[in-house]
């Protein structure tokens, strides 16, 4: 069928009706002119728009798509130029339509066998019709998560989450325009700023964009409650500081763009940029001046001379500095609807926190390098209400976290919370063990919490609401003699966490940290972990006893561990500690800030002495209860070593699963 941007015409009703999960491929080519001698014309990928009954209007992607019908009814479809659509899908009329002349020949396909089958199989015959569209049915979606397409211009295929840098943004325009957009709702105030990094390797334009032949260019915009926006471009010629109204008939009164960068200087190499809100504002708009902004957006627009623009993005964000400390994060009261990651959630701690996420009804997206103890969580998790995926992982692996960061962002749209939760103990002296046993705990403790932190931060800053949580341990406040090792790990995941949560604070950018300090939780981590040699040594005859006498002394539950750290989160604390012998040491160390450590040595002194000479019955006894009732308890005598492993995606997740590593949880 031939579709033309007759303004008479409208909404054109094709002969095929679709019921609701019905999939179609639609098919377009052709050119609506503006101006043909000056090959001023727009394609079916900017001026298509499909809609199946009265549900979304979609936009064309390139000259082949995929639909997929949401509500049943009759396919439509419309030509005409961006902007143009109003929120209910119909033609705005109060906007002026330029003449455009041309039309579209489109096409509908529907499949009768598998749709991503028939495509490849029709690519394979013609690779020039269906190859990009087979390409695009068989990868994921990756737009970046927690932004979407502006709903006046459509969808689009512009922007994307390079997968070698999760916390970036690539941009590549040609022959179309798309506006990504990020919802916030931050007051303006004189401190509000806006920084962000961009590398631009090319310009849309190589002519001033100031009127519509030539407006052609990208841009970093806020949205204003006042419906105006502001943009920050950079411009093939016109000079910095120059102040114009978008030239386009629906965007006059609502868009200014303001120029910070000129010419080819600086291309290819990034760029950072700061911008105080307040006094743009004064400068570029008329008052009334907006109060609030309510969204961030990144523009590319390549739809007039066709031209390529090409640019990347990093660390965009709101922040401001009225003093050195900023109230980042809002407490976050609740967790229904939000996504959070855990390691380690296959027992113990992480199995804990989420039973208690899910009840408060948070999606879960949980790892673990035990698949049968995440297969036990997930199973407790039967008949709730939320999504579950599950991931076997090993969390000193980076490409492997990094991947599940990128896959859980993707899958969810957007994650707010992750439990860096994932752990093991390791006991001797300093003398017997060996660099391999402090490379296995660092790469656990410390590594993973790294690794966590830093591929899920992206993630969390996009969607404008988040909370890390970092578990240390009593003995990261507080070192213990033959746990050198685990000390080391816990007292750097301390610093780590602490520094974390004061940049947070500066950034002001809606995410905060905790650390948390768990005394002696009643999990499998001490008879699971790796004991060594020298504890005769240091404690004397019956040292090794001393495992089973730490064993027999846990205290706190792993349901009651993990609701005083959601406690912690809802109150944005940046410590938290479990238990009363954590509260105990965590007293005792700033009373005796090095006096601790000859206490210590005092009491293990003669520990050792006293249980080798202990009758049997009154000797400790390992405890063999500590999974509460309904969950599993399995004890593997020993974490392996990492390995270098092949990145799980979710090819390796399931939904509605869970587990956690017999060493994972906190003392």
């Amino acid at each position: 069928m031939t579709v033309s941007p007759s303004q008479a015409a409208g909404w054109v009703d094709t002969d095929v009706v679709l019921n609701r999960g019905d999939r179609i491929v639609v098919l377009a080519a052709g050119f609506l002119w503006g101006a043909r001698r000056l090959g001023m014309g727009i394609g079916p990928d900017a001026a298509l728009w499909i809609r199946v009954g009265q549900g979304a209007v979609v936009s064309m992607l390139g000259t082949g798509m995929i639909i997929d019908a949401e509500m049943g009814g009759r396919v439509r479809v419309l030509a005409a130029e961006p902007g143009v659509l109003d929120d209910t899908g119909d033609i705005d009329a109060t906007v002026r339509r330029p003449r455009l002349r041309g039309s579209f020949a489109v096409a509908l396909i529907r499949w009768e066998a598998d749709l991503v089958a028939g495509l490849a199989w029709a690519a394979a015959a013609d690779p020039e019709l269906f190859g990009a569209l087979a390409s695009r049915a068989s990868r994921p979606d990756t737009t970046p998560a927690g932004w979407h397409y502006h709903p006046r211009l459509g969808a689009a295929e512009i922007f994307h989450t390079p997968r070698e840098s999760p916390g970036e943004i690539d941009c590549l325009t040609h022959g179309d325009v798309g506006i990504l957009c990020r919802p916030v709702d931050v007051a303006i105030t004189e401190d509000l700023h806006l920084s962000w990094s961009w590398k631009v390797a090319s310009l849309p334009s190589s002519l001033a964009e100031h009127i519509e032949p030539t407006h052609d260019y990208l841009s970093v915009a806020l949205a204003f409650d006042d419906g105006r926006d502001l943009t920050w471009m950079w411009s093939s010629e016109l000079a910095v500081g120059t102040v114009f109204r978008c030239p386009l008939t629906y965007w006059r009164d609502r868009e200014t763009h303001l120029v910070i960068r000129s010419g080819s200087a600086g291309l290819g190499a990034w760029t950072q940029e700061r911008r105080t809100i307040a006094a743009d504002i004064r400068a570029a708009l008329a008052p009334p001046y907006p109060q609030r902004v309510t969204a961030i957006w990144l523009i590319a627009n390549s739809t007039f001379q066709r031209g390529i623009g090409a640019c990347r993005y990093r660390t965009l964000d709101l922040c401001r500095r009225h003093h050195w400390f900023r109230q980042g994060a809002a407490l976050m009261k609740n967790f229904a609807g939000r996504t959070a990651a855990i390691t380690g959630a296959g027992g113990g701690i992480g199995r804990a926190l989420a039973v208690g996420l899910a009840a408060a009804g948070a999606n879960l997206a949980l790892s673990d390098i035990n698949p049968a103890g995440l297969a036990d969580t997930a199973a407790l998790l039967d008949g709730a209400d939320i999504t579950v995926t599950t991931t076997v992982l090993d969390v000193a692996d980076r490409d492997q976290v990094t991947v599940w960061a990128a896959d859980t962002a993707r899958h969810f749209g957007a994650v707010h919370l992750v439990f860096n939760n994932a752990g093991v103990a390791q006991g001797g002296s300093v003398h017997t063990n060996t660099y391999a046993d402090y490379e296995w705990v660092l790469g656990i403790n410390l590594w993973g919490v790294i690794h966590g932190t830093k591929a899920f931060l992206p993630y969390l800053v996009q969607a404008g609401d988040g909370h890390i949580v970092n578990v240390s341990s009593v003995f990261g406040l507080a070192a213990q003699p033959a746990t050198s090792a685990y000390n080391t790990s816990k007292f750097a995941v301390r610093g780590f966490t602490e520094a974390l949560r004061q940049e947070l604070d500066l950034l002001g950018n809606g995410v905060s940290a905790t650390c948390v300090h768990p005394g002696g939780i009643r999990t499998d981590i001490v008879r699971t972990g790796r004991v060594g040699q020298g504890f005769d040594d240091l404690f004397g005859p019956g040292g090794t006893r001393v495992v089973d006498l730490f064993d027999s002394l846990l205290l706190t539950s792993p349901d009651r561990a993990a609701k005083v750290i959601l406690d912690g989160v809802r109150r944005n604390a940046r410590r938290v500690l479990i238990g009363p012998d954590a509260r105990a040491i965590d007293l005792a160390q700033r009373l005796l800030p090095t006096g601790y450590q000859r206490l210590n040595t005092s009491m293990v002194t003669g520990l050792g002495w006293l249980l080798d000479r202990l009758p049997d019955r009154l000797q400790p006894q390992a405890a063999t209860h500590h999974t509460p009732p309904g969950e599993t308890n399995p004890l593997a005598t020993t974490r392996p070593t990492p390995v270098t492993a092949r990145a799980p995606s979710y090819a390796d997740a399931s939904t509605h699963q869970t587990t956690s590593t017999p060493t994972v949880a906190a003392l």
